[in-house]
Order: structure tokens, then sequence, then C-alpha cells
């Protein structure tokens, strides 16, 4: 029916078809310019094990070899008769490669049998591209702002400009009010400033180019315009989008230092809205004790809507004013007890559970910057409101190092008790190792504990709840345990919850193994990242099949390793059964083992110790730059890199090539550990920190194991990086040299 709407439609010829078959083929056809003996199968096992859905994968080897007509064949049989995916990316293929009239025909169809936003925008890109104004305009006038892409709103917009829309100015402030802002809205705005200019009244302009000072966090200057805007809204009687609530609490917060000013711009304007609104804006106290409560804040009205007294009328600006008043009043200083119930009442008002957990985590820290034996308090009477436990680990962290430093010993276990079930499984781990550790050393108060509470229960209960491999191994270390206990507990993965629904998604498997069968490895990465973002779920036997093939690939194309890796690390969140200990060797790869083996052996250190350094600081990618401009496998900052360069006798290097990269980092990590007398941990500590700091930190060391003391470690991502490596070493002893865990955790920690 859309077809025959649109068939009388302009057109526009296209000269652009065999540009694009060029590109297409010359996209695809490196994929299977390698053959590798895991990659081959005779045709007649892929006949029967993929029937239908093969001749997708023969339309690709088509298109590689430039035939166009044998590939439409192929994708013409498998979209009709093909599983769900190889259907759909065969429909896709097929109508990437028709004339331009017959491609638009196909697209509409494609929009009647897919609707999801995906398909909008393969099909609108197309459409733009080839002029077809009217059906970018037709296919998404039922657009959600609030969830579609910004790309796609904008590619809308453009070709209501095109059509000269008479809708447009009003889509434009609706877009730029309402949603949060992006680079597409800096781009378009930037495009299309003359037409913004011409059709857009004054107040509007003014509420666009004040969200543009606020993206551009060009403070200073939108301050002064605060007032005006909060005028504009209350004399026209409409309700401020969340958006703009957010922007002007910004803005109030980093504009000036006039922060008591600010604030009773806030105070005023709140004020007069719940004298205004007294008998319907009232408290959700549910949003305070229900994780159920979970109100879509896209329901809120926006500023041209006709109907302010909605149910949440005013909700969203009562949370944003009052969660800004309560950070500038931080800021201003003495007003602890002020901020705190500016933070209560924006959760009062929150209109869903990541509004309540972002006051609450203001008010948490709040608490513990009153000191860390009220932050304990706070933590242990709130954990059972907050809604996303992982929300609040950077707090508990920070609670973590306070403790410790400060040598509160009995609050770990009153947090971890008193919180038990609402934490992060990862804090629950944590918080579980460190009460027993501090029990069995004798520094937190065997009285404070709960009877049946031992360093050994409550090391069983830190590996129960245990995603991390650090307090996995740590724990592992303080018991004894047998190798089929300890396999048990390493393999463990969270199963998919059936009760829920969850399941694997056999068509999305079919997908990517039939490109690991038929020798697409470009394909099969990306592909899993796009259907894993859809929720698609997949197995164990089908993660472990494509990691394995994925590195294999990588020996003749390294690019691979990493994807190999991030596949298989996903899978532990969440899959249908367990990992096998061979299997757990594709999470902790050997990748690049001639050269790391030799770069160990020629340095004198543990093989383990470098492969953990490796994977933690770039999961094998040879051509990762950090936001530091650290280079490479190991990591390397150019400074470093040219004193190394100096002691070998190497007058040109280049860190991006894997052999100069893993000599480099084996050679400066063994120079650190010599420097540091042996001691593996700090020698890992300084690579990533510098061997002053960490020699000042260790200066200050008190009676604390180092296990402990490792938890004080100078910055946040100093702790993180000895646990990783001190985890990820001891998984490639454990699981390559059969090395007791136990062994190598104190090896790296002594």
């Amino acid at each position: 029916m859309i077809s025959r709407f649109f068939r009388n439609a302009g057109r526009t010829s296209s000269g652009k078809l065999k540009k694009f078959l060029s590109l297409l083929i010359f996209c695809t056809s490196f994929a299977s310019s390698f053959s590798l003996a895991s990659c081959k199968r005779p045709s007649y096992q892929l006949q029967k094990k993929y029937g239908n859905d093969v001749n997708y994968f023969l339309g690709l080897k088509a298109l590689q070899r430039g035939d166009i007509q044998e590939a439409q064949k192929n994708f013409s049989f498998t979209s009709k008769k093909g599983s769900e995916w190889c259907a759909r990316r065969s429909y896709e293929n097929l109508i990437l490669l028709q004339n331009q009239k017959n491609r638009i025909e196909m697209e509409d169809l494609y929009l009647e049998k897919y609707r999801d936003q995906d398909a909008l925008l393969f099909a609108v890109q197309d459409y733009f591209t080839s002029k077809e104004f009217s059906r970018v305009i037709f296919f998404t006038n039922e657009l959600d702002f609030y969830s579609a892409s910004a790309s796609l709103i904008a590619l809308r917009l453009k070709a209501m400009k095109e059509k000269n829309d008479s809708r447009l100015p009003e889509e434009i402030f609706k877009w730029f009010l309402e949603c949060p802002l992006s680079s597409e809205h800096q781009n378009f705005f930037t495009e299309n400033a003359e037409f913004i200019e011409e059709n857009l009244n004054e107040n509007q302009k003014e509420l666009l180019n004040f969200r543009l000072l606020a993206i551009k966090r060009q403070y200073s200057e939108a301050v002064e315009k605060v007032q005006g805007i909060l005028d504009l809204f209350e004399s026209e009687g409409k309700e401020i989008p969340s958006t703009m609530c957010s922007d002007i609490g910004k803005v109030l917060l980093y504009g000036n230092k006039n922060y008591l000013q600010n604030i009773r711009i806030l105070e005023k304007y709140l004020s007069d809205m719940v004298k205004e609104k007294e008998n319907f804006l009232q408290p959700q106290n549910s949003s305070l004790n229900s994780k159920t409560n979970n109100i879509n804040s896209r329901q809120e009205k926006s500023y041209w809507t006709e109907n302010k007294h909605s149910e949440n009328a005013g909700r969203n600006e009562a949370f944003y004013f009052n969660f800004y008043a309560g950070r500038i009043y931080e800021l201003a200083g003495d007003y602890y007890s002020r901020a705190e119930n500016c933070y209560r009442k924006a959760m009062e008002f929150s209109s869903s559970n990541d509004h309540a957990d972002n006051a609450l985590w203001y008010l948490l820290k709040l608490a513990i910057r009153k000191n860390s034996l009220n932050g304990s308090r706070a933590i242990q009477e709130n954990a059972k409101i907050w809604h996303n436990s992982a929300y609040f680990d950077d707090l508990l962290d920070l609670l973590s190092n306070l403790l410790l430093t400060e040598g509160k010993w009995n609050e770990f276990y009153k947090i971890y008790n008193k919180a038990q079930g609402y934490l992060s499984p990862y804090m629950e781990s944590r918080y579980a190792y460190i009460s027993a550790r501090l029990l069995q050393e004798k520094l937190a108060d065997s009285s404070s504990y709960d009877q049946d509470d031992s360093p050994s229960s409550l090391f069983e209960a830190s590996l129960k709840s245990a995603d991390d491999f650090y307090y996995m191994v740590s724990a592992i270390s303080r018991m004894e345990l047998t190798n089929k206990e300890i396999e048990k507990i390493v393999c463990k993965t969270r199963l998919l919850d059936k009760e829920k629904g969850e399941k694997t998604d056999r068509n999305a498997e079919i997908l990517l193994r039939g490109y690991a069968d038929f020798g697409f490895a470009d394909k099969i990465y990306p592909e899993f990242v796009k259907l894993s973002s859809t929720g698609s779920i997949f197995s164990m036997d089908t993660i472990c099949a494509l990691s394995a093939f994925l590195n294999e690939c990588g020996k003749n194309f390294p690019k691979y390793y990493p994807q190999s890796l991030r596949m298989v690390a996903k899978a532990l969140k969440k899959s249908d059964r367990k990992i096998t200990k061979e299997e757990l060797k594709l999470l902790f790869p050997k990748d690049y083992q001639p050269l790391i083996d030799a770069a160990a052996e020629k340095y004198e250190i543990p093989d383990e110790l470098l492969y953990g350094l490796i994977r933690s600081e770039s999961f094998f990618d040879k051509d990762v730059k950090s936001f530091a401009s650290a280079v490479g496998l190991s990591q390397l900052m150019d400074s470093t890199a040219g004193d190394v360069a100096k002691k070998l006798k190497i007058k040109e290097y280049d860190l991006r090539d894997a052999e100069t990269n893993i000599e480099f980092g084996a050679f400066y990590l063994a120079e650190l550990i010599r420097r540091l007398n042996g001691s593996q941990i700090q020698a890992l500590l300084s690579y990533n920190t510098g061997i002053t700091r960490i020699r000042r930190w260790v200066a200050q060391k008190n009676s604390l194991p180092m296990d402990l003391f490792l938890e004080i470690a100078p910055y946040d991502e100093t702790r993180e990086y000895g646990r990783k490596l001190t985890g990820a070493s001891s998984m490639y002893a454990w699981l390559y040299d059969n090395k007791p865990i136990k062994d190598t955790v104190e090896q790296i920690l002594k």
C-alpha cells in the first residue's frame, strides 16, 4: 500500500550505484582473503547445517566476486525463506543492489515488514541520499523524539526543510528544547542558522541559544540569562522541560560564585510554583521506598503543552531545582543541613529511579564528606532504598579508602551486614573479603561480628557474590579448597533468568556462526555488538566458538584479538551455562605468545605477569592509544619509551610494532621490579602511576598486610589497576601452568 502511495513520487537519477557496489565489494573482500583450516567446511556440510540460510552467505561470496546477478538471486531466496536475521540481512543487501526505482519500492515494503528504529534509519538514510524527502517525512511522522536517535531526527528535519514543510519551525524547537543536546544538534544549528533566525520567534530563539550555551559549557555567559528564561516560562504559564531544568541548574552551579544569590533564584521560583500549584504538586514519597516506581519522565509536559495541570505538573522543576540548590549549597560552604534538606526534597519529587538515585548519591556523598562514620551510617540506613546498586560503587570505594586509612575497622562488617543484598555483587564481595581479613588479622573487634560470621564464612560469602577476579583469587588464596572446588568457583557465569523469559537467540546465532563458517571474520564482532544492543543473548557454545575463530584469525590479522576477548568477556555477564576451564583461556588468551614468552625470558620476569599486564593495559590491541597518549600493547608513554630506547641503545623504533612494544614494556617492568627490591605489586603500581609516588606511599606504610594496604593505594585508577593485574596474572598461572592461585597471589603481593 505504501509502495503504491509513493509510486508516482518524484525521483532523481542516481549514478551512485556503481560506486556503492565497488565500495561494498572492497569492504567485504578482504574477509575471506585469508584461508584457515578452522574456517573451511565442505559445502555439503554447510548446506545441511544452514538450510535456506546458506544462500545469504553464498550471496555475500558472489558479491565478493563481483557477480551481482548471482548475489541478487541468493539474497532474494533467503529474504523470503531464511531465518529471522539471515532473511533480514539478505533483504537489506538485496535492496542496496537495486536501481533507484526498485530500491525505493523495496524499502517501502521493508518498512512494512520491519518496524524497529534500525530498519527506519537504514531506509531513511537511503531515502534522503536519493532525495526522496517526502518519504523521509512520511515514515518519520510518528517518530518519538525522546527515544529516536539524533541522526534520524536530523534527517527528518533536513527533509522537511527541503520540502518547505510548515511544521519545521515547531519541530526544530521541540527537538532543541526537550531532547538531550548532541553533536547532531550543534551541526544542524550551524548549517541552518539563517533559517532558525528567520522562522523562530524571539522567545524560541532565546531558549535555543540558552541551551546551546549550556551544552558548550559557556556558563558565565548563560548565567546572566537564567532569570529571563524563568520569567518567560512563568509568564507563558508553561512547564519547563526536564532538559531545560537541568541546564538552568548547571548554569547556576558553574556560571559564577554568587552561590546564595543563585540559590535564591531557584528557591523563589519553587516558592511561586508551590503557591500556584499547591493543590496538585505533591511529593511522591514512593520513590523513597519502592524499587518499582519508574514513571517515564518523557510524559512530563513541555513548554508548548496547553494542559499544564497534568498529573506530573511541576515535578521535574521541583526535582531539578531542589537538586541543584543542594549542589550550590555544597559549593557555598558551611550549609550542610540546607544541602541535605534540598537533596531529600529532590528525592521526594523524583519521577524516576535514576533521579532518586542521583539525589541519594549526593546525599550520601555529603554524609561521607562530613566524616567517615557518618558516611558509614548513611550507607547502612539508605542502601535499601536505592535502585541501581552499581551506581553507588564509587562512594563505597571512597568510604573503604577512608575507613582503612583512619583505622575504622569495625565499620566494614557493619556496612556488609546491614547492606547485604543491596550492594552490587562487586562491592558485596569486596566488603565481605575486607571484613574477613580485618577479623583474621585481629584488627576488627570480633564481638561486633555476628556469631555465625567467621573469616571462612565471610570468604565464602565473598566468593558467592564475586564477579571480579581479584576478590575471587584473593578469597581463594585464603581458603583451603580442592582443585575441583576452585574450578567450580572460577568458571561460574551469571546464568539466564528463565523465569523472566531470558533465552538465547537461535536466529542471531545462525547469522554469526555463518559468518565464521563462510570466512567473513570482519562481520562477526560488529554484528555481535549490534544484535546484543537490541537484546539478543548468545549461548556459551556460540560465543566460545566465535571467540576461538576470531582468535585464530588474529594470527594473521591482529585486529581480531581484542574482538575475540571482548566477546567472551561479555558472555560471562549472562549466559546459558558455566564456562569450562579450557574455554576460560579465551578470556585470558596468550596472544602474541612467541613475542611475550621471549621477552619475559629475556628480562627474567614471570610470563603470567607480562601477559596480565598486556591484557589489562590494551586487551591485546596493538594499535590502541589512551587519552593520556600511552601507545600499544603495553601502553607506554613516549617519554618512558624514549628512556627505554636509550638504555637498549635503539635509535629508531615504532611503538605500534608489537615486538618493539612488548620488549620495551617487559624491560621497563623488569627494571621497576629490580628498583623496588623485587616487589611485583609495587612495580605494577609504579608502571601505572610512577615510581616516585609509589615509593612515597610505601614509606608511609603502616602495619597493614599488603592486600589491605593495596586498598588505600594512591588514586582510584591505581588501586583498580593493582587489583586487575593481580587477578589476571593469577588466572594465567592457574590456567596454563596449573600454578596454585594462592602461590601467585602471595608472590605478587609479598
